[in-house]
Parts: structure tokens; C-alpha cells; sequence
């Protein structure tokens, strides 16, 4: 692929001063940026170079520990079981990818953000997703290999990649699939021809929101080169043969890099589509965390049904798969019709909290399900109590922007037990205004990959 036109300027690119010069001093200043930007303040910006950068961005601890390796091992036998390839897409840090291009931005002392210390635990979380049996490129290699396209790859005032950022990241993706030997793939199909650039987008960006409200200062939006795909051989014929062609198909579960404003604004569908050669069908979700798509799309049923033969679970740096509740909650959606035998259940007060006792009966995992008096959007936190005194914080999460019809469904999770521990009791704190009236319940799994889950 021929280099894409610089989406950074010169003048971000140019040497400047060592001392940042941020738009505004309130945005450093988590007491004086006020209620709604409180939660990711400080904000580091530099108004030489145009980056901007939240503290929630700054995280450098990006490895795994065992227990959600071991999680998510389990899903990706869950997924395999049902005949479908799991594949991780994961946005490489912004912070690290900025401070890698030269001249650009770098975060003051006071950030005290190691990009070095970063980069290597965000190498090794990679490489435990694929020592799971998941396939996921090393998209900060990729940029490391590729310093030129590294400066293009994030937006500097917004959180998102780039159009090319996301098309490099498909290809990326293709090669990890072909390298894996996935079956039905066109083969060097990214490499058959260069892509072309022939218009542009407009990217006001969120973080120079965060300026106009903060500093009361209108930022340039930025203008990128977007990518032209060539026809898909998967598009209908001159003859109107709609005819599904042969090979693997791809569901694309994602967040806001994959569903921009509720629409694939950086076209990732067409660039997973072009660099694999196969049809995608786009169920990411804007603003829903790295849960939603995935959960969504595994109560709907589609994964049972075999409607896909690739899952593109595309995951935010931020968050990853550092989340064991989120997992576990995965877990829970695909054991959903797996045989079980009720351990014990009580109902949900108007004291926002329940306390329940599971009885000793052996088993290797637990499903926990909570049906709430109001189906939707929930928040329940809770605690996973073992009879070796040790416990396990857990947290059930549905958000409001996950499609109605699935965000109804009973909350689920499963809890593991071992001939070290075995969980003895489970207290959970909810909001009695949508919960209270409904049940929490235990019941008891058998170990293993499920057969395709029943109704609900």
C-alpha cells in the first residue's frame, strides 16, 4: 500500500518547545474543569502540536493476570464450539503511539507516564489474548515497524483512529487470520492493489469539544484523507447474482471505532471486508464499553445459529479485557442454555441489597442470573463469598446502549469453583427502583464448552 497524505501537520511535527503549552490551565485542573470533564481530568494538552490527552488514556499497565487469561480462554472455547473463530482488535495506546512520532507531543512530568514501561505490558497482554487461542495483530509492532504511518494514525484532538488507521489495522488483522491458517480468506488480498484517497473527512473531535466548553476556545477541526476500496468481489454482478459466496463470514462487534456517531464513520466493515475478501456484518456499538456488541450479539442468538464464522471482537485500549467481571458476564450469555440445576434463590428487596447462601453441592462452575422487576439498563455490584474466607468482587453491567431487546434479558454470570475454594454465599447492592421485585439465583454448571444456549 502506498503511503496515505500526512494527516498531521508540519507545524505538529516540527520541533517546538519542550515546555507544553497547554490551551488553558482549568483543563489540568480537575477541582476548576468542572463536574462533567471531572472524571478524566487532568487533560494534557499542547496547543504547538495540537494533542490532547485525558487521563483515562493514561494507563500503563496493559498485561493480563491468570484469572483473566483463564477467562477468556473459556470464551474463546465457548465461540470455537459453536464452529466460529474469535479475532481481538485492539486500538494500540494513543499515548504511546504519540509518543513515538517525532517532534510530536509529549505529556509533562506530572503525567508521569512511562510510554516505554507501556508499550512492553501492552506487547505481553497481545500475546497472552493469542496464547488463549485467540487470533489479535500486534497493532503497536505494526506502528513501531512504521513510523510514517504511525503519524497517522490517531486524530490528535479526538480519541479515534484515522480512516487509514483503521483500514492498516483490517489488513493487520487479515494477515494475523491468514497466518493462522483460517480457512476461506483471499490470500495477500490487501497487497493486490494500492488504495486511493480521493476524498476527505471532517473530524471536529471530541476532546476539542472538551476545549470549546473548558477554555471557551474554537479549535480547526481535522481534515483526513479517507480510503477508497476497490469492488468487492462478494458485491452482486452485472446479472444481479446475490449468491453468498463460499468461505467464512465476519460479524464485527465493536464500539465507537467501529460505529462513529452510530454510523461506521472510519468505514472499518468496508476495510475488514476488503482486506479479507469476505462479507461483514457491522453490530458494533457506540458507547457502550467493550461489552455490549459482544454480549448483544451473543444473546441474540446469531452464534448459535452459525449466522457467523468470524467474530471481530474489536476491544478499547482503554479498558481491554482487564475487566474479570465482563468476562465472566461473557460467560454467562454463551452458558445460558447449558443444563444446570438450581442451587438456591431469593427475591430482590426495596433495600437495594440481597444476600444469598449457596448450598454445599459440588460443582466446577456456577451460573449466577438476576432478573430484574424492570428490564434494561442496570448497574448491580456485588461480592462472591468462598469457604476458605477469601472473596471476589463482581460487577453486572448493561448499558443503555446495547439494543433494547437483548438489554432486557436476565443478567448472567458465571462464578468458578475449585478443590481450593468453593463459593459459599453471593451479596449483591442494586437500584431498588429498577430491580426490587425481581430474583437473584445460583445455579450449578458442569465444566466446559456448552451446547448452543435455549431461550430465555
Amino acid at each position: 500500500m502506498r503511503p496515505l497524505p500526512l494527516i498531521i501537520s508540519a507545524a505538529i511535527l516540527a520541533a517546538h518547545s519542550v515546555v507544553a503549552a497547554p490551551y488553558c490551565d482549568a483543563l489540568a485542573d480537575p477541582e476548576a474543569i468542572g463536574n462533567a470533564y471531572k472524571r478524566i481530568a487532568p487533560i494534557y494538552s499542547d496547543s504547538h502540536t495540537g494533542w490532547i490527552f485525558a487521563r483515562d488514556q493514561l494507563r500503563q499497565d496493559y498485561a493480563l493476570n491468570d484469572s483473566t487469561v483463564s477467562l477468556l480462554t473459556q470464551v474463546v472455547a465457548e465461540v470455537r464450539a459453536r464452529g466460529a473463530e474469535l479475532a481481538i482488535l485492539i486500538a494500540p495506546p494513543r499515548p504511546i503511539v504519540a509518543a513515538g512520532i517525532a517532534g510530536a507531543a509529549t505529556l509533562p512530568a506530572e503525567a508521569e507516564f512511562d510510554a516505554a514501561a507501556a508499550s512492553g505490558t501492552f506487547h505481553r497482554m497481545i500475546s497472552q489474548i493469542n496464547g488463549t487461542g485467540a487470533l489479535a495483530p500486534d497493532l503497536l509492532h505494526l506502528l513501531e515497524d512504521r513510523p510514517d504511518l504511525a503519524a497517522r494514525y490517531y486524530f490528535s484532538r479526538d480519541t479515534h483512529w484515522t480512516h487509514e488507521g483503521a483500514a492498516e489495522s483490517a489488513v493487520a488483522l487479515a494477515r494475523r487470520l491468514t497466518e493462522a491458517g483460517v480457512p476461506g480468506l483471499v490470500a495477500d488480498h490487501p497487497h493486490a492493489s494500492p488504495l486511493s484517497t480521493t476524498h476527505t473527512y471532517t473530524e471536529k473531535g471530541s476532546l476539542s469539544q472538551v476545549v470549546a466548553k473548558v477554555c471557551a476556545l474554537a479549535l480547526a477541526p481535522e481534515i483526513v484523507p479517507t480510503v477508497d476500496f476497490p469492488a468487492s468481489s462478494t458485491e452482486t454482478g452485472l446479472l444481479g447474482d446475490t449468491t453468498t459466496p463460499e468461505g467464512p463470514r465476519i460479524a464485527l462487534v465493536g464500539t465507537s471505532f467501529s460505529n462513529r456517531n452510530q454510523r461506521d464513520a472510519y468505514r472499518v466493515a468496508d476495510a475488514l471486508a476488503y482486506a479479507t475478501g469476505r462479507e461483514v456484518d457491522n453490530f458494533s456499538v457506540s458507547g457502550g464499553g467493550a461489552l455490549s456488541a459482544i454480549e448483544s450479539y451473543i444473546l441474540s442468538g446469531a452464534l448459535d445459529a452459525g449466522s457467523h464464522d468470524i467474530l471481530v471482537w474489536e476491544a478499547p485500549y482503554t479498558t481491554a479485557l482487564r475487566s474479570a467481571s465482563g468476562l465472566r458476564q461473557l460467560l454467562g450469555a454463551l452458558r445460558a442454555g447449558a443444563p444446570r440445576r438450581l442451587l438456591a434463590e431469593t427475591s430482590l428487596p426495596d433495600t437495594g441489597t440481597a444476600d444469598l447462601e449457596i448450598p454445599t453441592q459440588a460443582a466446577d462452575t456456577y451460573l449466577v442470573e438476576i432478573l430484574t422487576a424492570k428490564p434494561g439498563a442496570q448497574k448491580v455490584r456485588g461480592r462472591v463469598i468462598y469457604d476458605n474466607g477469601s472473596s471476589t468482587k463482581v460487577m453486572f453491567h448493561r448499558s443503555a446502549r446495547m439494543p433494547q431487546v437483548e438489554r432486557d434479558k436476565p443478567l448472567r454470570m458465571t462464578i468458578d469453583g475449585s478443590a481450593k475454594r468453593r463459593p459459599v454465599a453471593i451479596e449483591v447492592t442494586f437500584d431498588p427502583d429498577h430491580a426490587a421485585g425481581g430474583t437473584l439465583s445460583v445455579h450449578a454448571l458442569n465444566q466446559g464448552p456448552r451446547s448452543p444456549q435455549g431461550d430465555d
